[in-house]
Formats: C-alpha cells, sequence, structure tokens
C-alpha cells in the first residue's frame, strides 16, 4: 500500500477487519454456533487482507508494465548516446508515474547535490523490489567504469519483457480456475439454506447438535482457508521478491 501511494488506507483497513471479525463472532453466537463464530471471527477479520493480496498482485503487474516502458525507453537512449545522465534527462518526458519521479529524483540528486553516479544508482535500485529492475542497476553501475557493458541492458528489458507474456498468460489460466472457485463456494454456501428449506430435520440437526456445529465450522474453516490460500497465488512472484 504504501509503494503504491495508499498508505493512508492502512488505519481504515485495520478498523474494517475488526469491525468484521465482531460482525462474525455475532453471526455465530446468532446461529448458537461459538465454534462456527470463531471461524468467522477469524475469517471476515483476514478479508482485508486478502483484498490486499489481490490489490499487491494488480500493483505489480501495473509496476512490471511500467518498468518495462522505462527501461527500454532509458536503455535505448543510453545504448544510442553513451551517456546515461543525458538519457535520463531525454526521457524524463516519456516515463511513466511513478518512475518519471524517481528518475527526476535522480537526475536532481546527481546535478545538484552529488555528481557521485554510482551512489545515486545504487539508492535508486533499493526503491523497487524487482530482480529485474535491480539487475538493470547493476549493469548501470558496472557501466559507470565500462561503457561498452551498456549493451548488456537491452537483454534484461528483454526477459523482462519475456516474464510479463508469461505471467499473463498463467494469469488467463488463474482467472478461469478463479471463477471456477467462486462458483463452487457459492454452490456450497448455498446448499445450507437451501437443504434447510428442502430438509428441514437436516438443517436442524446441523445447527443444534454437536456433530453438526462441528461439521458446519469445519465447512466455513476450509471455505476460509481456501480463500486466503487463492489470493496468495493470485499475486505474481516472478520479478518481485526472490523466493
Amino acid at each position: 500500500l504504501t509503494a503504491a501511494g495508499m498508505s493512508g488506507q492502512i488505519a481504515s483497513y485495520r478498523w474494517t477487519a475488526a469491525l468484521l471479525a465482531i460482525m462474525g463472532l455475532l453471526i455465530g453466537l446468532a446461529l448458537g454456533n461459538i465454534l462456527a463464530g470463531l471461524v468467522l471471527a477469524v475469517g471476515l477479520g483476514f478479508s482485508p487482507l486478502i483484498v490486499i493480496r489481490i490489490r499487491t498482485g494488480d500493483y505489480i503487474r501495473s509496476l512490471n508494465e511500467k518498468l518495462e516502458s522505462a527501461m527500454g525507453t532509458i536503455t535505448n537512449n543510453y545504448v544510442a548516446s553513451g551517456d546515461l545522465i543525458g538519457a535520463v534527462q531525454s526521457s524524463l518526458h516519456l516515463l511513466p508515474a511513478p518512475l518519471d519521479g524517481m528518475f527526476r529524483q535522480f537526475y536532481a540528486e546527481t546535478q545538484l547535490v552529488d555528481s557521485d553516479v554510482v551512489k545515486a544508482l545504487c539508492r535508486l535500485r533499493e526503491r523497487i523490489d524487482n530482480r529485474y529492475w535491480q539487475d538493470w542497476c547493476d549493469v548501470l553501475i558496472q557501466c559507470q567504469r565500462d561503457r561498452q557493458l551498456r549493451f548488456a541492458l537491452p537483454g534484461i528489458v528483454s526477459r523482462l519483457g519475456e516474464m510479463r507474456r508469461a505471467q499473463m498468460e498463467a494469469d488467463t489460466a488463474i482467472h478461469k480456475q478463479l471463477s471456477d472457485y467462486i462458483i463452487t463456494v457459492i454452490i456450497v454456501l448455498g446448499a445450507i439454506p437451501m437443504m434447510g428449506a428442502m430438509m428441514p430435520d437436516w438443517y436442524t440437526m446441523l445447527t443444534t447438535t454437536l456433530a453438526g456445529k462441528i461439521t458446519l465450522a469445519v465447512v466455513l474453516a476450509a471455505v476460509l482457508a481456501t480463500t486466503i490460500w487463492v489470493a496468495r497465488l493470485y499475486r505474481p512472484v516472478e520479478g518481485g521478491e526472490k523466493k
């Protein structure tokens, strides 16, 4: 959230998590099932985390696209001119946000604060957790000793593009599986009130007996656990942390 410029929403997510946890506990108490209440409290309390994971995945995908564009633009200018500062200056108006601000700061630091380009590149490298970005910055640092190494930069940009295309193919498969999962959850949860209307004795057993309460709690726990797991899968791993 901080990297995406949404750090001000962190407090809102915390309050939402607390309110949803309380609501889940109250639902369980209303059903007379303390186990289901505890499961709902924990599960609904984690639901803002699920939203954050999904938003994180969308942010990383958008960032990778912007990185490819920005790195490609600066690489082309740098390979042609051999002057990194000049390449950054001539590319600033072409860079997407928030990368334009980062390179404007880099340019200002090297021109007005400290002319040590290597130190500025090291600071620039640490601002984004992306292995292609960090490899690209590492090569730029080495280029300050040997400019011929700049011809290795297009290869890094090309690998980033290949990763993005592979991620897009994986996202297509994930979206299909996600749709199937949502339908399955709706069927599982929707079957409870439907069976209650068709078979009142079964519903009474589910909501009043110990075995029924445990069964309901287990079903809810399975749904919430798999939802968190699916949300983890939605986040791209390539280009992010090296795990």
